[in-house]
């Protein structure tokens, strides 16, 4: 039996719990665009974040790779804010995708891209 191909009606939306980014915004790559967007940008703040192959995020005072993503701020026991929201990394704007089946982490359908 062939999966449904009708497209899932979200659920309100992204929950901004920020449990995706706990899983995933350790070991991310930026894109040729995120890093043309940043330099027209003039964020030095997260250039200095990429290292080796584009990947993120990374402590510019050591070099080291950061467990967790910088930008991550928690608000509540269940809410989380993203503090560079509006330029942030384009793999973060297109979460959830559909290797994703178009959910989240939570089982929450989601608009691609809502998050």
């Amino acid at each position: 039996m062939r999966p449904s191909r009708r497209r899932l009606q979200p659920d309100a939306g992204c929950l901004r719990c920020g449990i995706c980014c706990d899983l995933y915004g350790h070991r991310l790559r930026a894109t040729d665009g995120d890093l043309e967007r940043w330099n027209r940008e003039g964020r030095a703040d997260l250039l200095a974040r990429v290292g080796p192959d584009q990947e993120i995020w990374y402590d510019p005072a050591t070099g080291e790779r950061l467990d967790d993503c910088p930008f991550l701020v928690r608000t509540g026991p269940e809410e989380a804010r993203c503090r560079i929201h509006y330029t942030k990394p384009a793999v973060c704007r297109r979460y959830p995708t559909r290797a994703h089946r178009g959910r989240c982490v939570r089982g929450r359908v989601v608009s691609e891209g809502d998050g």
